[in-house]
């Protein structure tokens, strides 16, 4: 019996089909992902209620609307803090800064209501960088910085 000979020629055929039907599964399973996970997309929703649930300093719930805000703070830390102020910065690099001045034992929580820290129009989305600055009470520690590494974000109540 006879043997097929391939030549060169068919053999890059081959290689290239089969290099085509590859790349063309791969773009499939990419576009497929891609409507179920957000590549390359910022920190979602959840991740960062969890991270300020549990940050030192705590926010486990807020809101911001065209009126103002609501927060709720948290001692996380394992000793007695003052609560100096909280500056909040947006992404266009406005700066507010809310008085506090308030005394939280471990695990214990404070409502800060402001009217200056807000946001318009009604669903559309905010970022602010959060930093607390506290004072030590159980160390005497005075002046005291704790900066939040994620943004406080959400949308915008009306």
């Amino acid at each position: 019996m006879r043997g097929k000979i391939k030549t060169h020629g068919q053999g890059s055929t081959e290689y290239l089909i089969i290099l085509a039907v590859a790349i063309l599964i791969g773009i499939v399973v990419v576009s497929l992902l891609g409507g179920f996970i957000k590549i390359g997309g910022g920190t979602s929703e959840k991740q960062v209620k969890t991270y300020w649930k549990s940050a030192n300093i705590g926010i486990p719930s807020w809101s911001i609307g065209q009126s103002g805000a609501t927060l709720i703070i948290q001692n996380n830390f394992e000793f007695k803090i003052s609560v100096n102020y909280i500056n909040a910065t947006s992404a266009s690099g406005t700066s507010i800064t809310i008085a506090i001045d308030q005394v939280l034992a471990p695990g214990e929580t404070y409502r800060v209501v402001n009217n200056t820290l807000n946001c318009s129009p009604p669903g559309s989305g905010y970022s602010y960088d959060i930093i607390f600055n506290f004072d030590n009470l159980d160390f005497s520690l005075t002046n005291q910085t704790w900066v939040g590494k994620e943004k406080l974000s959400g949308n915008c109540l009306a």
